[in-house]
């Protein structure tokens, strides 16, 4: 007889999920394709703009000498070549990718490098196809109106996803176990990470003097002897223990509950106290060395 074998997100085995029915699109994914239509249509207003102002900003006494009559086509061309190019570098630089979801330092870099790249090879290649801007007022009003339009869709898109998680769009439920501090900071990071799709039911924890009580927005349901009635009660797909300091006895009960109750589980790292910091990961020959500010 088979071992039996934990389900994995996803699989909708019967009277496995009994919770809501699940939204069509993942979060995830939702959140992606907005991003995606946000940067084309960041892309189409910035040269928009610019066509439209530009001639108003060189009729003012002073700058008349800019003027330049640039085809109407030209801008149609190199917003083309521009959507074209930026689709494939920001994909390169994991700018649709599921983990990003926060809107961190992290990924506002990764779209200013984006950023900067797609206009390089977009001037390389409407230079090559002579479509070019000559004047360089254009070029550069183009460029940073369409910087400014990328932050603002992207955050837009990053607070719909907020607000589409607040009034319910969830892929799934999950328990923290663990109310202490690296349970609190997850559940605050869950829930600032549209893209996760996850809404977290409460928590467990072994200290009977939390069990009751709410912590930053979510109740403490229970211990791990509770685990049975506490996944009926919320319909959680999953546990994230969150007991970094926990000694090795403790993580392998928590592990056993979890694997006689047929429930995913993930184990939140000790490192994961070293990342609510500042660290640095330097990767030398596939080792990954962490350093820590």
């Amino acid at each position: 007889m088979n071992p039996k074998r934990p389900r994995r997100l996803g699989e909708d085995g019967a009277g496995w999920w009994k919770g809501p029915a699940r939204p069509a699109v993942r979060m995830a994914n939702l959140v992606s394709i907005l991003q995606g239509t946000g940067d084309l249509a960041a892309i189409v207003l910035a040269y928009s703009l610019a066509r439209h102002l530009w001639p108003l900003l060189t009729a003012i006494p002073g700058i008349a000498s800019l003027r330049e009559n640039i085809p109407s086509e030209n801008y149609t061309i190199n917003a083309l070549v521009t959507a074209c190019l930026m689709g494939p570098v920001f994909h390169s630089m994991g700018l649709y990718e599921e983990q990003h979801s926060l809107l961190n330092i992290q990924e506002y870099r990764n779209i200013l490098r984006g950023w900067f790249l797609t206009m390089l090879l977009s001037v390389l290649a409407v230079t090559t196809i002579e479509r070019s801007f000559q004047s360089r007022g254009i070029f550069l009003s183009v460029w940073f109106l369409l910087l400014f339009q990328l932050f603002f869709f992207r955050f837009s898109v990053y607070r719909l996803g907020i607000f589409l998680r607040e009034h319910g769009w969830k892929d799934r439920s999950v328990l923290i176990y663990g109310a202490g501090d690296t349970g609190k900071s997850l559940l605050r990071i869950l829930s600032h990470s549209p893209k996760a799709g996850l809404e977290v039911a409460g928590f467990l924890d072994d200290d009977s003097a939390l069990h009751g009580r709410t912590v930053e927005g979510a109740e403490v349901l229970g211990s791990g002897a509770d685990m049975g009635r506490v996944l009926a009660q919320t319909n959680a797909g999953e546990i994230f223990i969150a007991l970094p300091r926990a000694n090795r006895s403790t993580l392998l009960r928590i592990v056993d509950l979890c694997r006689r109750h047929d429930v995913p589980f993930r184990l939140v790292p000790s490192l994961f106290d070293m990342v609510l910091q500042q660290v640095e990961v330097l990767e030398i020959g596939g080792i990954p060395l962490i350093g820590v500010h």
